[in-house]
């Protein structure tokens, strides 16, 4: 959520930080993903 993020981000104001990753992904491939793992273990 938005409130995570801003904690997040005040968390690392008081650090020096180099850089920052993030890995994106689609609305597609999260719900591709998502069923998937339900298929293989039967819904649970």
């Amino acid at each position: 959520t938005d409130n995570q993020i801003n904690d997040f981000m005040k968390t690392l104001s008081g650090t020096e930080v180099s850089d920052i990753h993030e890995i994106k992904e689609t609305l597609e491939d999260y719900f591709m993903s998502f069923y998937k793992e339900n298929k293989t273990f039967g819904g649970i």
